[in-house]
């Protein structure tokens, strides 16, 4: 069973679980301007959980992820070898060290709620796509059993046909010789 962007029914009822979770969370606490911030964390942390679904069942997801996590990464390891240079500084020259980003944050305060929003959309969409790929069987399963009950493709012979068709202007002769080259390629 699967409800809109054929999706299983497993997959939606975990994300209002943590959504009920999270509005718990929320109401916990008596500031506006936090309330707003995990209504908005909330809403993205949704958005990307479907898009994520959705490009897993596309296999499509991997680039995405990569690329959040390099940009995550990266990140990390600025921040480890800050810290790092921090802790050096105080036991080599037993100083205080220079707060030289705390410095930059001062002077740049746009500039820096901007970069740590960003980094925190990161992490949000990393966890999307985390949470999402907990149901990568079940998303894959259905995707199957859709694609076989629609009709158009019921066996491999019809998905090797529909490929050719679909990717190369060929007719059913020219398929049914590429067929027979690639198989008795392969043996």
């Amino acid at each position: 069973m699967s409800y809109r962007f054929n999706l299983p029914w497993k997959f939606y009822l975990s994300l209002l679980a943590v959504l009920i979770i999270v509005t718990y969370a929320w109401d916990q606490f008596d500031d506006d301007y936090l309330k707003f911030n995990i209504k908005i964390i909330s809403l993205v942390f949704t958005l990307i959980c479907v898009f994520s679904a959705l490009q897993l069942r596309n296999g499509k997801a991997e680039p995405y992820k990569n690329v959040l996590n390099a940009i995550w990464n990266i990140e990390t390891a600025f921040v480890f070898v800050y810290a790092i240079s921090i802790i050096y500084a105080k036991i080599l020259y037993g100083t205080e060290p220079a707060k030289s980003f705390t410095d930059w944050a001062e002077n740049n305060p746009r500039f820096f709620i901007l970069l740590t929003n960003l980094l925190g959309l990161v992490a949000i969409a990393r966890a999307a796509f985390a949470f999402t790929d907990m149901f990568k069987t079940s998303i894959f399963k259905l995707h199957e059993k859709t694609s076989n009950s629609d009709g158009d493709i019921q066996t491999k012979e019809d998905a090797y046909i529909f490929n050719y068709h679909k990717n190369e202007s060929l007719t059913p002769d020219e398929v049914q010789e590429k067929k027979r080259d690639d198989i008795s390629g392969s043996v």
